[in-house]
């Protein structure tokens, strides 16, 4: 949806087609429980984009529960579902340090505590 937004917003008529497709593709296969298929899109996109931000959430507070950090949670790891997909790096820490990440590369910004920041950003 990230892709399909950019090329939206500077690509005309038929890039917002393909966003509108996408959109209403993620709504039917991930949000079908809560969605309303007679309200208009920009309805029915709110009510994806709330119910993604709770699934997020939830998933975040359940690491930030167990210890465990991502170590590279942007927003091309994150799933409209609401859940995540990366091979790593990630990891379960030994002891509570809130900065904290398995990746150095990873930096303070998606750090153990700093998780739920990161998912707010994507």
């Amino acid at each position: 949806i990230e892709l399909h937004g950019r090329r939206a917003r500077t690509g005309g008529e038929q890039e917002l087609e393909h966003l509108r497709r996408i959109v209403q593709h993620a709504i039917q296969r991930e949000y079908a429980d809560v969605d309303d298929p007679t309200a208009p899109i920009q309805a029915r996109t709110l009510i994806m984009v709330h119910e993604f931000a709770k699934r997020l959430s939830k998933l975040v507070a359940d690491w930030l529960r167990v210890g465990y950090c991502q170590g590279n949670f942007n927003s091309d790891n994150c799933l409209v579902s609401g859940r995540t997909m990366d091979y790593g790096p990630f990891g379960f820490i030994e002891k509570y340090e809130p900065l904290w990440n398995m990746w150095v590369g990873g930096g303070e910004h998606y750090a153990f505590m700093n998780q739920p920041r990161a998912a707010h950003r994507n």
